[in-house]
Protein backbone atom coordinates (compact mmCIF):
# COMPACT_ATOMS: atom_id res chain seq x y z
CA UNK A 1 0.00 0.00 0.00
CA UNK A 2 3.02 2.06 0.67
CA UNK A 3 4.06 1.91 -2.84
CA UNK A 4 1.06 3.23 -4.65
CA UNK A 5 1.16 6.52 -3.08
CA UNK A 6 5.05 6.37 -4.24
CA UNK A 7 4.22 6.16 -7.68
CA UNK A 8 1.53 8.55 -7.98
CA UNK A 9 3.93 11.07 -6.76
CA UNK A 10 6.52 9.83 -9.02
CA UNK A 11 4.10 9.99 -12.15
CA UNK A 12 2.73 13.79 -10.90
CA UNK A 13 6.75 14.52 -10.89
CA UNK A 14 7.32 13.47 -14.10
CA UNK A 15 4.18 15.62 -16.04
CA UNK A 16 5.67 18.47 -13.64
CA UNK A 17 9.22 17.87 -15.59
CA UNK A 18 7.14 17.89 -18.64
CA UNK A 19 5.65 20.97 -18.33
CA UNK A 20 8.15 22.48 -17.02
CA UNK A 21 11.21 21.64 -19.36
CA UNK A 22 10.59 22.13 -22.84
CA UNK A 23 11.25 19.13 -25.65
CA UNK A 24 13.86 20.11 -28.76
CA UNK A 25 12.55 19.08 -31.49
CA UNK A 26 14.01 19.25 -35.46
CA UNK A 27 13.35 18.12 -38.80
CA UNK A 28 15.41 16.96 -41.77
CA UNK A 29 16.10 19.33 -44.85
CA UNK A 30 13.89 16.25 -46.72
CA UNK A 31 10.78 16.76 -44.21
CA UNK A 32 8.16 19.53 -43.25
CA UNK A 33 7.61 19.62 -39.88
CA UNK A 34 4.88 21.59 -38.73
CA UNK A 35 4.46 22.55 -34.54
CA UNK A 36 0.55 23.15 -33.23
CA UNK A 37 -0.16 25.07 -30.13
CA UNK A 38 -4.15 25.03 -29.18
CA UNK A 39 -4.76 23.64 -32.85
CA UNK A 40 -3.14 26.68 -34.49
CA UNK A 41 0.87 26.57 -35.97
CA UNK A 42 3.55 28.38 -34.03
CA UNK A 43 6.04 27.21 -36.65
CA UNK A 44 6.48 25.15 -39.95
CA UNK A 45 9.10 24.41 -42.27
CA UNK A 46 11.73 22.20 -43.30
CA UNK A 47 15.25 21.63 -41.35
CA UNK A 48 13.84 23.82 -38.58
CA UNK A 49 14.08 23.25 -35.04
CA UNK A 50 11.84 24.25 -32.17
CA UNK A 51 11.20 23.90 -27.88
CA UNK A 52 8.08 22.35 -27.84
CA UNK A 53 5.86 21.96 -24.59
CA UNK A 54 3.66 19.84 -23.08
CA UNK A 55 0.22 19.86 -25.23
CA UNK A 56 2.11 20.49 -28.42
CA UNK A 57 1.62 18.79 -31.17
CA UNK A 58 4.52 18.04 -34.21
CA UNK A 59 4.00 16.65 -37.25
CA UNK A 60 6.11 15.47 -39.92
CA UNK A 61 5.91 14.67 -43.79
CA UNK A 62 8.14 14.16 -46.88
CA UNK A 63 9.31 17.43 -49.09
CA UNK A 64 9.30 15.61 -52.21
CA UNK A 65 7.54 15.53 -55.23
CA UNK A 66 4.85 13.48 -55.42
CA UNK A 67 2.71 12.28 -58.93
CA UNK A 68 -0.53 10.77 -59.84
CA UNK A 69 -1.98 9.56 -62.66
CA UNK A 70 -6.08 10.17 -63.88
CA UNK A 71 -8.20 9.30 -67.09
CA UNK A 72 -11.44 10.89 -67.60
CA UNK A 73 -14.10 10.44 -70.06
CA UNK A 74 -16.49 13.14 -71.41
CA UNK A 75 -18.16 14.18 -74.52
CA UNK A 76 -17.33 17.03 -76.87
CA UNK A 77 -19.18 20.30 -77.64
CA UNK A 78 -20.08 17.67 -80.65
CA UNK A 79 -21.41 14.71 -78.57
CA UNK A 80 -18.26 13.04 -79.23
CA UNK A 81 -16.78 10.68 -76.44
CA UNK A 82 -12.95 10.75 -75.97
CA UNK A 83 -10.61 9.76 -73.10
CA UNK A 84 -7.90 11.96 -71.51
CA UNK A 85 -5.48 10.41 -69.69
CA UNK A 86 -2.23 12.33 -68.29
CA UNK A 87 0.05 12.68 -64.86
CA UNK A 88 -0.27 15.53 -62.30
CA UNK A 89 2.75 16.51 -60.22
CA UNK A 90 2.58 17.97 -56.85
CA UNK A 91 4.13 19.31 -53.90
CA UNK A 92 3.46 20.59 -50.20
CA UNK A 93 2.37 24.56 -50.63
CA UNK A 94 5.57 26.79 -48.60
CA UNK A 95 4.82 28.54 -45.52
CA UNK A 96 0.96 28.90 -44.46
CA UNK A 97 0.40 26.68 -46.85
CA UNK A 98 1.60 23.57 -45.09
CA UNK A 99 -1.23 24.00 -42.00
CA UNK A 100 -3.12 23.68 -44.94
CA UNK A 101 -2.31 21.18 -46.11
CA UNK A 102 -2.49 19.35 -42.70
CA UNK A 103 -6.05 20.65 -42.11
CA UNK A 104 -7.11 19.01 -45.74
CA UNK A 105 -5.31 15.65 -45.32
CA UNK A 106 -4.39 15.16 -41.48
CA UNK A 107 -1.84 12.22 -40.62
CA UNK A 108 -2.24 11.03 -44.34
CA UNK A 109 0.24 12.85 -45.35
CA UNK A 110 3.17 10.83 -43.56
CA UNK A 111 1.94 8.13 -46.11
CA UNK A 112 4.01 8.94 -49.30
CA UNK A 113 1.62 6.90 -51.62
CA UNK A 114 -2.09 7.54 -49.52
CA UNK A 115 -4.76 6.51 -51.53
CA UNK A 116 -7.06 8.89 -50.09
CA UNK A 117 -4.33 12.39 -51.16
CA UNK A 118 -4.98 10.38 -54.68
CA UNK A 119 -8.13 9.79 -55.33
CA UNK A 120 -9.38 13.67 -53.82
CA UNK A 121 -6.86 15.28 -56.68
CA UNK A 122 -7.71 12.82 -58.82
CA UNK A 123 -11.58 13.64 -58.42
CA UNK A 124 -10.86 16.86 -58.67
CA UNK A 125 -8.08 16.53 -62.04
CA UNK A 126 -11.15 14.69 -63.72
CA UNK A 127 -13.79 17.38 -63.04
CA UNK A 128 -11.65 20.02 -64.30
CA UNK A 129 -10.88 17.70 -67.45
CA UNK A 130 -14.86 16.76 -67.88
CA UNK A 131 -15.78 20.85 -67.91
CA UNK A 132 -13.05 21.89 -70.27
CA UNK A 133 -13.25 19.05 -72.68
CA UNK A 134 -17.38 19.65 -72.95
CA UNK A 135 -16.87 23.03 -74.69
CA UNK A 136 -14.54 21.81 -77.05
CA UNK A 137 -14.50 20.67 -79.87
CA UNK A 138 -12.57 17.33 -81.10
CA UNK A 139 -10.38 18.87 -83.96
CA UNK A 140 -9.47 21.43 -80.78
CA UNK A 141 -8.06 18.78 -78.60
CA UNK A 142 -6.59 16.86 -81.04
CA UNK A 143 -4.40 19.80 -82.46
CA UNK A 144 -4.06 21.65 -78.85
CA UNK A 145 -3.03 19.44 -75.81
CA UNK A 146 -1.58 22.57 -74.44
CA UNK A 147 -5.13 24.04 -74.24
CA UNK A 148 -6.28 21.47 -71.85
CA UNK A 149 -3.05 21.27 -70.04
CA UNK A 150 -2.72 25.04 -69.22
CA UNK A 151 -6.57 25.28 -68.38
CA UNK A 152 -6.71 22.28 -66.17
CA UNK A 153 -3.52 23.33 -64.29
CA UNK A 154 -5.33 27.61 -64.15
CA UNK A 155 -8.32 25.99 -62.69
CA UNK A 156 -7.22 23.35 -60.74
CA UNK A 157 -4.43 25.10 -59.19
CA UNK A 158 -6.61 27.46 -57.81
CA UNK A 159 -8.37 25.10 -56.10
CA UNK A 160 -5.53 23.25 -54.69
CA UNK A 161 -3.68 26.29 -52.91
CA UNK A 162 -7.09 26.19 -50.81
CA UNK A 163 -5.68 22.76 -49.70
CA UNK A 164 -1.91 23.93 -49.47
CA UNK A 165 -0.78 21.98 -52.29
CA UNK A 166 1.80 23.47 -54.94
CA UNK A 167 0.80 21.93 -58.40
CA UNK A 168 4.29 22.10 -60.02
CA UNK A 169 2.91 20.54 -63.10
CA UNK A 170 0.58 18.49 -65.44
CA UNK A 171 0.88 16.28 -68.55
CA UNK A 172 -1.84 14.77 -71.03
CA UNK A 173 -0.14 11.83 -72.07
CA UNK A 174 -2.93 10.36 -74.82
CA UNK A 175 -6.26 11.31 -75.77
CA UNK A 176 -7.93 8.97 -77.34
CA UNK A 177 -11.21 9.08 -79.25
CA UNK A 178 -13.73 6.34 -77.39
CA UNK A 179 -15.86 4.03 -79.33
CA UNK A 180 -19.26 5.28 -80.06
CA UNK A 181 -20.65 2.36 -78.22
CA UNK A 182 -19.68 4.02 -75.19
CA UNK A 183 -20.93 7.17 -75.56
CA UNK A 184 -24.33 5.43 -77.82
CA UNK A 185 -27.03 6.58 -75.40
CA UNK A 186 -25.47 10.27 -74.94
CA UNK A 187 -25.30 10.62 -78.74
CA UNK A 188 -28.46 9.76 -79.31
CA UNK A 189 -30.65 12.31 -77.97
CA UNK A 190 -28.29 14.83 -79.85
CA UNK A 191 -28.57 12.80 -83.13
CA UNK A 192 -32.25 13.10 -83.22
CA UNK A 193 -32.42 16.11 -82.55
CA UNK A 194 -29.90 17.23 -85.56
CA UNK A 195 -32.17 14.73 -87.57
CA UNK A 196 -35.34 16.72 -86.69
CA UNK A 197 -33.27 19.58 -87.18
CA UNK A 198 -32.40 18.67 -90.59
CA UNK A 199 -35.87 17.66 -91.27
CA UNK A 200 -37.06 20.95 -90.45
CA UNK A 201 -34.51 22.58 -92.30
CA UNK A 202 -35.18 20.45 -95.47
CA UNK A 203 -39.20 20.99 -95.21
CA UNK A 204 -38.33 24.85 -94.80
CA UNK A 205 -36.05 24.20 -98.13
CA UNK A 206 -38.84 22.94 -100.01
CA UNK A 207 -41.70 24.99 -99.01
CA UNK A 208 -39.32 28.05 -100.16
CA UNK A 209 -38.89 26.54 -103.22
CA UNK A 210 -42.47 25.78 -103.97
CA UNK A 211 -43.25 29.27 -102.60
CA UNK A 212 -40.74 30.59 -104.91
CA UNK A 213 -41.82 28.77 -107.84
CA UNK A 214 -45.55 29.62 -107.87
CA UNK A 215 -44.90 33.31 -107.31
CA UNK A 216 -42.06 33.20 -110.56
CA UNK A 217 -45.60 31.17 -112.31
CA UNK A 218 -48.21 33.74 -110.90
CA UNK A 219 -45.94 36.46 -112.36
CA UNK A 220 -45.07 34.51 -115.65
CA UNK A 221 -48.90 34.31 -116.13
CA UNK A 222 -49.58 37.88 -115.31
CA UNK A 223 -46.69 38.76 -117.83
CA UNK A 224 -48.28 36.58 -120.03
CA UNK A 225 -51.43 38.23 -119.61
CA UNK A 226 -50.60 41.27 -119.74
CA UNK A 227 -48.41 40.77 -123.46
CA UNK A 228 -51.55 38.62 -124.86
CA UNK A 229 -53.83 41.91 -123.80
CA UNK A 230 -51.08 44.48 -125.44
CA UNK A 231 -50.82 41.77 -128.33
CA UNK A 232 -54.52 41.88 -128.86
CA UNK A 233 -55.02 45.73 -127.96
CA UNK A 234 -52.16 46.38 -130.78
CA UNK A 235 -54.30 43.86 -132.93
CA UNK A 236 -57.19 45.87 -132.40
CA UNK A 237 -55.81 49.40 -132.85
CA UNK A 238 -54.21 47.88 -136.04
CA UNK A 239 -56.93 46.24 -137.59
CA UNK A 240 -58.84 49.86 -137.02
CA UNK A 241 -56.11 51.67 -138.28
CA UNK A 242 -56.86 49.42 -141.75
CA UNK A 243 -60.38 49.60 -141.67
CA UNK A 244 -60.30 53.75 -141.51
CA UNK A 245 -57.82 53.08 -144.38
CA UNK A 246 -59.43 50.99 -146.56
CA UNK A 247 -62.32 53.63 -146.00
CA UNK A 248 -60.73 55.99 -147.13
CA UNK A 249 -59.39 54.54 -150.48
CA UNK A 250 -62.74 53.74 -150.92
CA UNK A 251 -64.18 56.98 -150.75
CA UNK A 252 -61.37 58.64 -152.67
CA UNK A 253 -62.09 56.11 -155.30
CA UNK A 254 -65.59 56.71 -155.60
CA UNK A 255 -64.95 60.02 -155.52
CA UNK A 256 -62.52 59.51 -158.14
CA UNK A 257 -65.06 57.88 -160.20
CA UNK A 258 -68.06 60.51 -159.79
CA UNK A 259 -65.38 63.30 -160.90
CA UNK A 260 -64.73 61.04 -164.59
CA UNK A 261 -68.42 60.21 -164.65
CA UNK A 262 -68.81 63.80 -164.51
CA UNK A 263 -66.43 65.30 -166.75
CA UNK A 264 -67.67 62.32 -169.07
CA UNK A 265 -71.31 63.78 -168.85
CA UNK A 266 -69.83 67.48 -169.30
CA UNK A 267 -67.93 66.32 -172.28
CA UNK A 268 -70.47 64.59 -173.81
CA UNK A 269 -73.07 68.05 -173.49
CA UNK A 270 -70.63 69.90 -175.22
CA UNK A 271 -70.29 67.55 -178.48
CA UNK A 272 -74.22 67.40 -178.56
CA UNK A 273 -74.11 71.05 -178.67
Amino acid sequence: MIYIPIVALGFGAYKLYLLAIPQYRESNVNEYMIVLRDGEPVKAGSGIYYFTWYGDKVIKFPTHLRSLEFASEQVTSEMMGVRVTGTMIWSPLRDEGLFKLYKAFGDELMNENSSFINEKIQNLAISVIRDKVANLTIEAILRDRNQIRDGIKKSAGEVLKGWGVWLETIEISEVHIVSGSLFQNLQTPHREKMRLHADKIERSTENTIRSETMEKNNAFSKESTEAQNKFQKSKMEADSEMEIFRMDAKIKKQQQIQATNQAKFVTDQLKNN
